[in-house]
């Protein structure tokens, strides 16, 4: 993070720098990757995020043109890593107050993904906005209170109507998910009653019970969650764990 940080503070010279693109090379790979490594480290640097965003937005507002060069030069976004992008945001809960660029890039998401769609009725899933994709766009929509424009509303009513249809088909859907979208539902039904209004009364029961199962489950702490409190105990660091 210092070393990328770096980066931009050495490079103010250079011609991109100077046309506000200072990530201008940096493939969309790059940007996503970035983006999701600092969200999953909770490091919120925020000149560097600031400068992913702006050259994401940037290829955002350009539409999905190139999307068969290969991912080394590729300058255009996959929907699934706008996807990414939006969780990034929601999960450091980046907004306007922080830098309007955050905002504008939640705003115009829906309606880039929303372009993906060759016609009405296609899925999303055909158009690489799958199971997962789906379950963090909802929840990152909701969580940043993007859902009152109409391309939000529209997004949210065609993730929630395909994840209850997968649901019907499959007979189940992934915890993960339903916790996603229960979370999304139960909020957005107040906050934003369009976005949910053709939610199957079927599908909403049954993500409150998967919810609501996985709360009440006993809960033990991993191998792995032991290990680190064991060497706390030995550093002399106080914690406590919840399991």
């Amino acid at each position: 993070v210092e070393s990328l940080s770096d980066y931009l503070r050495l490079g103010e010279r250079s011609p991109s720098f100077e046309r506000g693109r200072p990530l201008a090379r940096w493939s969309c790979a790059d940007l996503v990757q970035v983006a999701l490594s600092l969200a999953h480290a909770r490091i919120d640097e925020l000149p560097l995020l600031r400068a992913i965003y702006e050259e994401s937005h940037h290829r955002l507002l350009e539409g999905v043109t190139d999307n068969h060069r290969d991912d080394d030069h590729r300058r255009c976004f996959r929907p699934w890593e706008v996807s990414i992008l939006l969780w990034a945001l929601a999960r450091l809960n980046l907004r306007k107050e922080q830098d309007q660029i955050f905002e504008d890039f939640v705003v115009d998401a829906p309606r880039f993904l929303l372009s993906t769609l060759a016609f009405e009725t296609q899925k999303l899933s055909d158009c690489g906005i799958g199971a997962q994709e789906q379950a963090n766009i909802a929840w990152s929509l909701t969580v940043l209170e993007e859902h009152q424009s109409r391309e939000a509303i529209a997004l949210l009513n065609r993730i929630f109507h395909e994840a209850a249809q997968t649901c019907h088909d499959q007979h189940t859907i992934q915890l993960e998910h339903a916790h996603q979208l229960w979370q999304a539902y139960f909020l957005l039904e107040d906050e934003s009653p369009e976005s949910v209004a053709n939610v199957p009364a079927w599908f909403a029961e049954y993500l409150r019970d998967k919810w609501n199962l996985e709360k009440a489950r006993d809960k033990l702490s991993s191998a792995r969650h032991k290990s680190l409190s064991q060497t706390l105990d030995l550093m002399g660091v106080r914690h406590f764990n919840e399991h």
